[in-house]
């Protein structure tokens, strides 16, 4: 499993269109929190060319390339690590794995409806094998508009996590005709999700990104016993009964493999 460097910078921006020679466009924005040297207050964004800059009200500034970011999420709540999952945490080396960032967070947003909607951006990308964000709070009104320049000068196309949330609860609604027992012989994670040791049913939901997703839930295949998601690619390698397969890392254990008399499927 990868090691997630735990930097988040947290900005709430007000928009500020700079029409200048360069075609630069600026935002001003608060920066609470951030990579080593990072600023700290009062700080504008700047999109120019292929960089991405954070400049501090009394400095530093900072700068990132915006041909290095990996994944554009639009979110309505900030994710933090202490509440039982991280979405932002996926495999090592995992081609397109940002994609299963946004079911990782969709899949919170399913466990933990909210009411009201706020406006974060998470900007992903990976340095010296490490994977960073930077979340980012718009006022409302604004968050559009940025959504859209950062596609642009980035190349990367944003993902809203809420849209994909109501897209795999509607998957739900007939996940109980077919889904499977099984248990966990010790505690694992499964999408970003903590999930102790037991017996869970389970119930594959074709589609998405990648073949599809598995979900798992405590009890009756339901939404509201669903406990964890996970996207999955698939075989039609069969084994007689339902057999789990784990890869340890350190004290953790994460679900590898499940096979079943019907498929087998790899979790990502």
């Amino acid at each position: 499993m990868r090691t997630t460097a735990n930097i988040a910078c947290l900005l709430t921006l007000t928009f500020s269109f700079s029409a200048d020679s360069y075609g630069e466009q600026s935002w001003k924005a608060f920066c609470a929190d951030g990579p080593p040297g990072s600023p700290r207050g009062e700080c504008s964004v700047v999109l120019a060319a292929d960089t991405i800059l954070i400049n501090g009200k009394k400095g530093p500034n900072f700068s990132l390339p915006a041909s290095a970011v990996s994944k554009l999420i639009y979110t309505p709540t900030m994710f933090r690590r202490s509440e039982g999952m991280n979405p932002f945490d996926v495999p090592a080396g995992c081609t397109g794995c940002g994609l299963l960032v946004v079911a990782g967070a969709a899949t919170w947003l399913i466990l933990h409806p909210m009411k009201g909607t706020d406006h974060f951006v998470e900007i992903l990308w990976e340095d010296r094998g490490v994977e960073q964000e930077i979340s980012l709070k718009l006022e409302k009104g604004t968050h559009l508009g940025f959504l859209n320049e950062l596609q642009r000068s980035t190349g990367k196309p944003w993902q809203d996590v809420s849209a994909e949330a109501e897209r795999l609860l509607s998957r739900l609604d007939n996940a109980e005709a077919k889904s499977i027992n099984l248990a966990f012989e010790r505690a694992v994670t499964v999408g970003g999700m903590h999930l102790p040791a037991g017996s869970y049913s389970m119930a594959f939901l074709p589609g998405g990104q990648h073949d599809g997703y598995l979900a798992f839930f405590s009890g009756p295949a339901t939404r509201q016993n669903m406990k964890g998601m996970a996207a999955v690619g698939s075989t039609s390698a069969t084994a007689p009964e339902v057999i789990v397969e784990y890869a340890q890392s350190g004290d953790s254990s994460r679900v590898l493999l499940i096979r079943t008399p019907s498929a087998t499927f790899r979790l990502w």
